[in-house]
Order: C-alpha cells, then structure tokens, then sequence
C-alpha cells in the first residue's frame, strides 16, 4: 500500500448548499505523491451526509467520512485537535472547512514542494480570497497585507500574530506538518483547551515550532456570511464579547506556555494580553474599568460615539437588551 503523503482535514456542519464545491477542489487536486480526505460531519441536520456518502461511495480511496452520532463542537471538542488530528496518516495535514473551497488544482503540490525544500518550516500559508456566500468574489484577500514568497521566521510571526491586525493567514490555507500535534498525544497545553476558536491556537502553538513559508498565489476562498460561518456569528454583539473573554483567557494562558517553554519571543505579546482584556471589558460594557489607568491609551482611540455608548450600556444594561 502506497504511503500517503498528505490529510485534508475538512469540518463539516449543514453545508449542504457549498458542500460539493469543496469536495470537488480536493478531488480535483494534481500530485505527484497520495493524499486523503479526512471528514468530520457534526450531526448536520441538512443534506450534507447525503452529499459526503456519494462523495464517499464514488472516490473509496480517497475520502474517510467521520458520521458523528453526537455534536461534537457543542461539547467542547476543537475539531480539528480533537476529533481530525488522531486520525491522520500523512507527513503533512491541510485544513478547509466545508464552506470553502480550493481553486488551484495544484495546491497540495506546491505547498509540499515548498515545506520538502525548507525542512525548518513547520507550516505553509497562502493567498485567500473573501466570497459571497453564492460564490462572487470579493475585493478582500488574506494576509491584508503584502507579503512576498519567502520564509517568515519565528520572531516575524510573533510579531505578525500579536499586532493590532492579529487575524492574518486564512484556515483554507493552512498546510503543516502532523508531528507538531501528533507529539502531544490529544495532551494539549491549556490555552488550546480554553479558546473559543480552533485557527488562532493552532498558530500559537505552531510558531513555537518553527518558521513558515508564504507562497503569494490566490489557491483557496473564504466563503463569507454563510448561516454557519464565523463571520456571520462575530455580526452579534454578544457572540463577539464571548469570544472576547475566550481570547483574553486563551492568551493569559499562553503567556504562561511561553514562559514555562522560556520563549524568547515572550516580550513581544504583552501588549496583545492587554487589548484583549481591554476588548473584553469594552464589549462587556465596563466603562469604568476600560477608563483605569492601565487601558488609558487603548480607551483613547475609541471614537466619542463608542465611548458614550459604553457608558449608557453601564449605567443602564437593559437597554441593550431591548436594542436586541
């Protein structure tokens, strides 16, 4: 039996309507090495397990199809670290969810060139596009900022990842070696445990391994405002302050990480510990806190509006109740 090279993780809930789409970009990948297809379905409540069954039945050495008998994300589990990575078989592991797509053909290809080329390397990234749900594209890419095809060393990502812009690299993009999750044996540091998100703690502990490598070209898309997507939920306020305090937990926790690993890139996110304490107490409307003296210079780039807003909300909380 041929050894396969690379798993393509994909998580799966009701994407019925984009789920083929997905599939089709995996399958129509070209390489010169075998890969799988590593799928967890969430108990979808649409057409999704018809689709992943055809999809299964048509492409046997391909797809791996997980039929989930309970709802895995309400309970607690991180997807990816929980429920995918225990299941690989490749050197390497690719992420797409089941609402974006791939759309270059030889995507796989030459990420693996590059992360075979540059052994210090832990993970692979490229150019993502935004789409509208229907698929039209949008003028928004990932990264938001320009980047040449070259490799970003450990102390450029920290200071890429804990900066004002924080997000940077899109999940449909991600392609990195599985030995940095398998070496944990499902025993992963807390902050993992404690993040609302899958994609921010899966780079904070991929940072603390190596450097990554960024090819410019456009090979996924990020389909926005989906009913399940994560752009569509950060709509609501009270998704974001929950997230918030996810964020501001997860962080202080990898502080701690960083510290007990004796990282020397430590310093660099102390300032990225205090916003997210700050974006907590602001979304939580705790006008007073947000105004101490320690959050002085993040309160100042408030505009009057929000300001004021967060102090109506303090005084009278039920307002924003009835706002909903």
């Amino acid at each position: 039996m041929n050894q396969v090279e690379v798993s393509v993780c994909c998580a799966v809930y009701n994407h019925g309507p984009y789920l083929r789409r997905t599939l089709d970009g995996f399958v129509s990948q070209k390489t010169n090495f075998n890969f799988e297809v590593i799928v967890s379905d969430d108990l979808s409540t649409d057409d999704s397990r018809d689709i992943l069954s055809e999809y299964e039945r048509k492409y046997p050495n391909t797809f791996r199809v997980i039929y989930q008998e309970e709802n895995q994300y309400s309970k607690g589990k991180k997807i990816i670290f929980d429920v995918l990575a225990p299941l690989v078989k490749g050197k390497y592991m690719a992420i797409c969810e089941g609402d974006d797509f791939w759309v270059d053909e030889y995507k796989l290809q030459k990420q693996y060139d590059a992360m075979e080329k540059n052994e210090r390397c832990v993970m692979c990234v490229h150019k993502v596009r935004d789409v509208k749900p229907d698929g039209e594209l949008l003028s928004n890419t990932y990264p938001l900022i320009d980047i040449k095809e070259e490799i970003i060393s450990q102390k450029e990502l920290f200071s890429l990842f804990f900066s004002p812009i924080r997000y940077h690299f899109h999940t449909s993009s991600y392609f990195f070696r599985s030995s940095c999750l398998k070496d944990f044996a499902g025993k992963y540091p807390e902050f993992i445990k404690k993040m609302g998100v899958g994609d921010v703690p899966l780079n904070w502990l991929l940072i603390c391994c190596g450097d990554y490598y960024y090819i410019p070209d456009e090979m996924s898309c990020y389909r926005r405002d989906t009913g399940v997507s994560w752009s569509m939920k950060m709509q609501r306020r009270t998704f974001r302050r929950k997230n918030a305090e996810k964020m501001m937990i997860g962080i202080q926790n990898y502080a701690k990480y960083l510290d007990e690993k004796e990282c020397c890139w430590r310093s660099l996110i102390e300032e990225d510990i205090q916003q997210c304490e700050f974006d907590y107490y602001y979304l939580g409307n705790r006008f007073f806190t947000i105004r101490n003296k320690k959050y002085r210079a993040l309160y100042k780039t408030l505009g009057f509006k929000k300001r004021m807003t967060c102090f109506v909300l303090f005084i009278c909380p039920w307002l924003e109740k009835l706002n909903r």
